[in-house]
């Protein structure tokens, strides 16, 4: 007999190809880090952020700031609105198109255009 062999398929994978409609920001803030560092892409954390920011169409002057705060828990996720909103269809269609151009080690400055 021929061995066979398995692949697993884990959450970090299939991430950005699923969809994520309905996730809420903590939640796809995190596996959107986790996902870039599984590509060993530099500064996964600040290119989630931002990314982030710019598909919820957040203020450059504090939706940057806002989305960091998500991800440290500086406010409590229950009093933070920011934190607890989920991602409309479009809104996760955006990021995913812009985390795979970012996983594909694409400057983030190009993404965003600035």
């Amino acid at each position: 007999t021929t061995p066979t062999t398995t692949t697993a398929t884990t959450t970090t994978s299939s991430f950005p190809h699923k969809d994520m409609t309905g996730t809420t920001v903590t939640d796809i803030l995190k596996s959107s880090i986790e996902w870039l560092e599984s590509y060993h892409i530099p500064e996964s954390e600040e290119s989630a952020v931002q990314l982030l920011a710019e598909a919820l169409k957040l203020p450059w002057s504090n939706g940057y700031r806002r989305i960091r705060e998500c991800r440290r828990r500086i406010v409590p996720p229950s009093s933070d609105h920011l934190a607890q909103r989920q991602l409309s269809h479009q809104e996760w269609t955006t990021y995913q198109q812009m985390l795979q151009r970012r996983q594909q080690h694409e400057p983030l400055q190009y993404i965003l255009g600035k």
